[in-house]
């Protein structure tokens, strides 16, 4: 039986072959009207011609596809090397509008004291969010001593002028780095004088990322919103850099002292860059 079917698939072969080489011969003559035979041999082998058509314009685009691969691959990387460009670009310029007003400000307090500054890079900070206690790039090869003072520019919120904000002090000092002690360490103190009436006292950190203390004269007049600046007694800080506002007073009859809780105007969340101010500048200013 198998034998019989594979030599009727050949002649059934054959006989195709046959008709449709009959058809080219019978069409090669340039006449213009198909024959009859023609006519009934086109019907029974058009949809053959048609399928045989589809299937050899498949695999013709099956080809081509196969041929734009490697194209198409390069052109994707292309467009994934360029969407990484764009959106680091964008990060950047997002950064840049994030810090202008920050940068505004540095460039407005370098005016006020020149090259009496070292501007420094923070490179490392203890963990948490606020920044009690931090490194920065800078140190003795720059001219940095312990217990120099450390600002940042602000914006007066009361005037709308850039100040110098008081951020702390040097606690340790090497060749190329130094350590930074801000004025949020409960162990720090910073004398201060009330900007409006020159009452003096003693500021400390506290818990809550605010500054308490408590004036020298416990009838000094001082009330809410009142701007506290550095007095410069005890030479640990320089003078008139400015600390914030005062948020509550509160009355101590027991201790005879007047108590006031102050908002730090400088932002500890967001320091990027600090100015040391040399020793020696300050104390050539108060000679």
């Amino acid at each position: 039986m198998r034998e019989l079917k594979k030599y009727r698939d050949r002649i059934v072969l054959t006989a195709i072959v046959i008709v449709l080489l009959l058809v080219i011969g019978f069409t090669s003559g340039g006449r213009k009207a198909l024959t009859t035979v023609e006519r009934v041999v086109g019907d029974i082998f058009s949809p053959v011609m048609t399928g045989v058509a589809y299937v050899g314009n498949g695999i013709s685009q099956t080809i081509d596809s196969v041929v734009e691969i490697p194209s198409l691959k390069s052109t994707n990387e292309y467009l994934e090397s360029e969407n990484t460009r764009l959106m680091d670009e964008n990060l950047r310029l997002n950064d840049i509008v994030a810090r202008t007003e920050y940068l505004k400000n540095e460039y407005e307090i370098t005016k006020k004291r020149n090259d009496d500054y070292v501007k420094a890079d923070i490179i490392g900070k203890e963990p948490g969010t606020w920044f009690d206690r931090f490194i920065i790039n800078k140190g003795m090869n720059d001219g940095i001593k312990k217990d120099d003072t450390v600002v940042v520019g602000i914006t007066s919120a009361t005037d709308n002028v850039v100040v110098e904000g008081l951020v702390g002090k040097i606690s340790e000092v090497g060749d190329n780095f130094a350590k930074v002690t801000t004025i949020l360490e409960e162990s720090n103190s910073v004398s201060f004088k009330n900007i409006r009436t020159q009452d003096s006292g003693i500021l400390y950190g506290s818990q809550d990322n605010m500054l308490e203390g408590y004036l020298f004269y416990n009838q000094a007049d001082i009330v809410a919103d009142d701007r506290l600046y550095t007095s410069g007694m005890g030479d640990v800080y320089t003078g008139n850099i400015y600390i914030g506002k005062v948020h509550n007073v509160i009355s101590d009859d027991q201790d005879m002292k007047k108590k006031i809780i102050v908002s730090p105007d400088v932002d500890f969340k967001k320091i990027y860059r600090v100015f040391v101010i040399k020793s020696e500048v300050y104390t050539d200013e108060s000679n």
